[in-house]
């Protein structure tokens, strides 16, 4: 005879294991969401210093030319002059962009929904914001888009040119690389078998790297895809071509 009661049991003890493994992914996605938040804010913030301290010495290289002009026109005429300066200081939040980059930035905003996705077939597992995890009361917060592939070692490709800006550990394996577009920036998490560096020049299309595993459980491989403007974590999606 079939123990109802039983069977009762063992879906209740499933549904708890359910629930608690749901409760766990919840709290890792979470964790992992925002070290890799803090990840690329460091790694931003250290760029936009070092632009700025470049593009001081530059303004100090050209001050001491005209400088230097100014006193061997005045001593020439037999003049002397004094000429009052001002140099106006850009925001802290602010990144100074070369012409290079301004032009990069330029073609980046008029690619909107024009980029390439960064893997050739995936589908998004965990979208932008705020999100639930089904079948419990918990919610989480995505800084960018978890695409799932079906297989480990899908190609992930970098979505415009742009050039290398790091590529880092958050601290348990998981690999990341970040380019720069400009005042854009793409980061690539959990991928593996990565072929740049740090510097290195890539093009619309280039292999970077492969999914790695599905720490969280599934089948397949995964990549979490950030984009940010500045320091400004936007929502990717609109950014892409539709398929």
């Amino acid at each position: 005879m079939v123990s109802y009661a039983r069977i009762s049991d063992k879906l209740k003890k499933r549904t708890r294991i359910k629930c608690a493994y749901r409760a766990l992914f919840s709290f890792n996605c979470t964790i992992k969401f925002a070290q890799l938040k803090n990840s690329i804010s460091v790694i931003i913030r250290r760029e936009l210093e070092e632009r700025r301290k470049a593009e001081a010495a530059e303004m100090a290289r050209r001050r001491r030319e005209a400088d230097a002009l100014e006193k061997e026109t005045s001593t020439n005429i037999g003049v002397a002059t004094t000429t009052k300066k001002t140099v106006t200081k850009k925001a802290a939040t602010s990144i100074s962009l070369n012409a290079k980059d301004v032009a990069l930035s330029s073609s980046f905003s008029t690619n909107k929904g024009k980029l390439p996705w960064p893997v050739d077939n995936g589908y998004v597992s965990i979208p932008y914001g705020a999100y639930s995890i089904p079948g419990t009361s918990l919610r989480g917060d995505n800084p960018g888009l978890t695409i799932a592939t079906p297989s480990v070692g899908a190609t992930v490709k970098a979505v415009f040119d742009g050039e290398v800006l790091s590529v880092f550990n958050l601290g348990d394996g998981t690999m990341a690389v970040t380019i720069s577009h400009g005042k854009y920036f793409t980061t690539y998490s959990n991928i593996s078998g990565i072929t740049v560096s740090k510097g290195s020049n890539v093009q619309t299309g280039q292999v970077i790297g492969r999914t790695a595993a599905d720490d969280e459980g599934g089948a397949g491989g995964k990549i979490d895809f950030l984009l940010m403007i500045e320091m400004k974590n936007v929502n990717p999606s609109p950014w892409l071509r539709r398929s």
